[in-house]
């Protein structure tokens, strides 16, 4: 496939425990691909190891380097958000480099808890890329909706209720989501 052709845009969903007395919680991340989200991909994602929040980056020339999405023990799957017409993976990485691990003032929070997650970061980075009208499908939710209906997906991933296997990775496409 052409290098130039649109990145495949997707958030996806890591399990953070596989205790089964842990209550299901999800890390979000995104995920820049060519077409579906497997094989090497970019992955986009802020974590907080204890001492604040930091860039893990898994992309092309990072100290992680890209990663083999199938190999991720933690996925549970992956959203297909839609494709960033006009842009390839590399611009749709100059454009996620931007964004910082931290928040700005006016960022969107997740319902219920009010602070900065990784979910916050990545949905701001997916509303973000939404706004540029370069993603289509656009996205028609709010981001309080969107949060709440990638969160529940994550159950449906892990229970096998949703999406398709493709080379390892479940997917699902975003209105599959939001139906």
């Amino acid at each position: 496939m052409p290098t130039d052709a649109p990145a495949t845009i997707s958030l996806a969903l890591f399990r953070r425990s596989n205790d089964p007395n842990v209550p299901r919680s999800y890390h979000f991340g995104v995920v820049v691909s060519r077409g579906a989200p497997h094989g090497l991909v970019d992955l986009y994602e802020i974590d907080n190891p204890g001492s604040g929040w930091e860039l893990q980056h898994a992309v092309m020339g990072s100290a992680r380097g890209q990663v083999m999405l199938e190999d991720l023990r933690t996925l549970v799957g992956c959203i297909v958000v839609g494709a960033a017409e006009g842009m390839s993976v590399r611009e749709v990485g100059e454009f996620i480099s931007q964004y910082g691990p931290s928040p700005r003032e006016d960022d969107w929070l997740v319902p219920g808890k009010n602070e900065w997650t990784c979910a916050s970061w990545a949905l701001r980075v997916v509303a973000d890329l939404n706004s540029t009208e370069l993603l289509q499908p656009t996205i028609s939710v709010g981001l309080d909706k969107l949060y709440y209906l990638t969160y529940r997906a994550g159950f449906s991933f892990q229970d096998g209720e949703l999406g398709a296997v493709k080379d390892g990775v479940r997917t699902a496409m975003l209105g599959d989501v939001l139906s």
